[in-house]
C-alpha cells in the first residue's frame, strides 16, 4: 500500500480508513481510544529507498576506445575490471552486482558482486581468468542492492571487444637527413617510417631510448636535433587496445666520429673494449685517456703495452688504420695494467684523422674503474665464512665484534677484510683492528656513516665513498667556482639518486633520495688529515647521530634528541 502512494503520481497527504468487512454486522465492531488519549491509535510504517541505479561506469584497462563514440569498449585483458557508483537515499551501504553476457545478450557468461561500499563510493570488480578469450565481444551491466531491495533497474549495456593480439611494426624506417648505418654532418631532421594500419592508434618513438616514451598520434614521422656521436632511433606502434608492437629501429651517425665503447657511466674491474666508429673519411683512430674528471688533467695517450688487438695478442701502434673490412679493430684495454690498484673515474676519448692529417676528437667518456666487485650489482657467491666475487677472485669476510641498543635500535662495531687488497696499517679510526681489516661504526640504519670518504678534487676532481666491503661509490665535481661544490654520481652511483656537496673546506654532505643526510668533516689524526663522519640526520626523526673523533682516532658516537 505505500509502495502504491508512493508511486501513484498524487500529491500528498494520503487517507487511509479501517472498515470491518460488513458495517452491519455488530459483531464485527471494533473500538479505538480517542487521537486526544494517552492510548491514542497510530500506524507504525517502516520503509526502505531503491538505490540508485549504476552510474559512471567504466572498463579497465582501456586507453583510446573507452565507450562513448563508438560505443564498443576495447580493453587488452581478459580480466578487465568493471567500475560503477550508486547512492541511497537512506544513507545505508550497499553492494554493486556485475553480470557478463555474449554479445547478444542471450547468455550470462560470469558475474560477481563488491563487499558493501558506501555511498557514492566506486564499486569495482574483476572478471576472473579463464572465462574471456581475445577477439570476442561481451557486454556487461550492474545494478546495487542495500540488503532490502535491488535498484529499481539494472543499468544499460556496456559493450566491450577483447583484444590483447599485439600490433604490427612499423616498417621501412628512412631519413632524408641520416643514411641508415651511415654517417651525416646534420644535426637536424626527420625520420619517417611506415603504419601497419589497422587499428593503430598511434606510435611511441624516442632518440637513443629502447624503451621510446613519446607518442604521436598525427604523423608517422619525428623532427630530430641529435648531437654528434653514434644514435639509434626506436619506434613501435600501440593500437586501439594500447597494445604494443616490437621496436624497430634505425642507427645513424652524425659528426664525424664517435667512441662507441666504453659505454658513458659503466664499470669495469678489468678490461675495457676501446671502439671508435667514424666516416669512411676518417682512416686512422687513437685513443687518449687521463684519471679522474678534472678538466685541467692533460690527455695522455693510452698505453699500447696494455693494450691488444682484439682476438690477437698484438700490441697496436697510435694511430691504427682501418682493417681490412673497413672497420677499426677493437682494442682490448687492461686497466689494472695501466692503473694497478689506483681505481676511480677513467675519462676517454677517441681522435680521427683523414688523410690529409685533420684530426677531429669525441667528447671524453666517463667510466668507472672499480678493483672491487663486491657492488649490489655484481655477482657473488657466499663460501664459508666469506663472500666470493668471481669476476676478480676477491674473498670478502666480516664479523660484528661489538653491538649495543640505541634510542633508534643498535649501534654495531666491526670489521671487513678483503684478499684483494687488503688495507695496511694505519693510525685512522678504520685501522683499529691491525693490518687488514677495515672497522667501520654503521650507526644508525639510515644515512652513510659506514662509508669512507676520500678527497681527490684536487688531484682528479672527484670524491670516493667507501663501504667496509671495499666498494666504491664515485662522484665527479660538476661545474666550478667558489664553495659549495656540487658532485654528481659516476656508474652505479648516477643511478641511486644521491647527491654529494662539499660546503666548505673542511665539510662535505651527502643526501640520499630518502632526505638522510650524513655529514663528514676534516680532521687530524697521527699528523694526516682525514675526513671522519661527522653526523647523520633522518627527516622526520627527532634524534641526530653524531661521531667525535679525536687526535688518536677514537670515535665517539653519540644520538641526541
Amino acid at each position: 500500500m505505500v509502495d502504491a502512494w508512493a508511486h501513484n503520481g498524487a500529491p500528498s497527504p494520503e487517507a487511509l480508513t479501517v472498515r470491518a468487512p460488513n458495517e452491519s454486522d455488530a459483531n464485527q465492531f471494533k473500538y479505538f481510544y480517542s487521537g486526544d488519549t494517552p492510548l491514542a491509535p497510530f500506524i507504525s510504517t517502516t520503509y526502505n529507498s531503491y538505490p540508485t541505479t549504476i552510474a559512471g561506469r567504466s572498463t579497465s584497462p582501456c586507453s583510446a576506445q573507452c565507450g562513448g563514440s563508438p560505443a564498443t569498449v576495447i580493453t587488452n585483458s581478459t580480466t578487465p575490471t568493471l567500475n560503477g557508483f550508486t547512492t541511497d537515499d537512506d544513507g545505508d551501504t550497499v553492494r554493486v552486482d556485475f553480470e557478463v553476457w555474449n554479445a547478444d545478450g542471450t547468455t550470462k557468461i560470469t558475474g560477481g558482486s563488491t563487499d558493501y561500499i558506501g555511498e557514492n563510493t566506486q564499486g569495482s570488480w574483476s572478471v576472473p581468468a579463464g572465462l574471456l578469450t581475445n577477439g570476442t565481444s561481451y557486454e556487461w551491466r550492474a545494478r546495487a542492492f542495500d540488503g532490502v531491495d535491488y535498484s529499481a533497474a539494472w543499468s544499460s549495456w556496456i559493450p566491450f571487444t577483447i583484444d590483447t593480439t599485439a600490433s604490427a611494426a612499423p616498417s621501412a624506417l628512412t631519413s632524408s637527413a641520416w643514411p641508415s648505418g651511415g654517417w651525416s654532418g646534420t644535426t637536424s631532421g626527420t625520420v619517417s617510417w611506415t603504419s601497419p594500419g589497422g587499428d593503430t592508434a598511434g606510435f611511441l618513438y624516442g632518440l637513443d631510448e629502447p624503451s621510446p616514451p613519446t607518442s604521436t598520434t598525427a604523423t608517422a614521422s619525428a623532427t630530430l636535433t641529435p648531437a654528434g656521436g653514434l644514435h639509434t632511433f626506436y619506434v613501435r606502434t600501440i593500437d586501439k587496445a594500447e597494445n604494443l608492437s616490437p621496436v624497430v629501429s634505425y642507427a645513424f651517425g652524425v659528426g664525424n666520429g664517435a667512441l662507441a665503447s666504453p659505454e658513458p657511466q659503466s664499470r669495469a674491474q678489468r678490461f675495457v673494449t676501446l671502439r671508435g666508429e667514424a666516416p669512411s673519411s676518417q682512416v686512422s683512430v687513437a685513443y687518449h685517456y687521463r684519471k679522474g674528471t678534472d678538466p685541467g688533467l692533460p690527455w695522455l695517450d693510452v698505453p699500447t703495452g696494455a693494450v691488444t688487438i682484439q682476438g690477437t695478442t698484438s700490441h697496436p701502434s697510435w694511430p691504427v688504420a682501418r682493417n681490412s673490412s673497413g672497420l677499426f679493430d677493437n682494442q682490448i684495454w687492461s686497466l689494472p695494467t695501466t692503473f694497478a690498484g689506483n681505481d676511480g673515474p677513467v675519462q676517454v676519448k677517441a681522435c680521427f684523422a683523414t688523410s690529409g692529417s685533420t684530426i677531429s676528437c669525441t667528447a671524453a667518456t666517463t667510466f668507472q674503474y672499480t678493483i672491487n666487485a663486491f657492488g649490489d650489482s655484481n655477482a657473488t657467491e657466499k663460501i664459508g665464512p666469506g663472500t666470493l666475487a668471481p669476476l676478480t677472485g676477491d674473498f670478502s669476510v666480516s664479523a660484528t665484534d661489538v653491538t649495543m641498543p640505541t634510542y633508534t635500535g643498535s649501534l654495531s662495531v666491526g670489521r671487513t677484510l678483503t684478499t684483494l687488497t687488503p688495507p695496511g696499517a694505519t693510525s685512522t679510526p678504520a685501522g683499529v683492528f691491525g693490518p687488514g681489516w677495515t672497522s667501520n661504526i654503521p650507526g644508525p640504519a639510515s644515512g652513510s656513516a659506514n662509508r669512507v670518504l676520500t678527497d681527490n678534487t684536487d688531484s682528479g676532481g672527484y670524491v670516493t665513498l667507501t663501504s667496509a666491503e671495499g666498494a666504491p661509490a664515485v662522484y665527479t665535481r660538476v661545474g666550478s667556482g667558489s664553495y659549495p661544490y656540487h658532485y654528481a654520481g659516476v656508474a652505479d652511483t648516477a643511478a641511486d639518486g644521491s647527491t654529494l656537496t662539499k660546503d666548505s673546506a673542511t665539510q662535505f654532505t651527502l643526501t640520499e633520495v630518502d632526505g638522510t643526510r650524513t655529514t663528514w668533516n676534516s680532521t687530524t689524526v697521527g699528523g694526516a688529515t682525514i675526513w671522519v663522519d661527522d653526523r647523520v640526520m633522518e627527516p622526520g626523526n627527532a634524534s641526530t647521530s653524531t661521531f667525535t673523533v679525536d687526535g688518536q682516532g677514537r670515535t665517539q658516537y653519540q644520538e641526541l634528541r
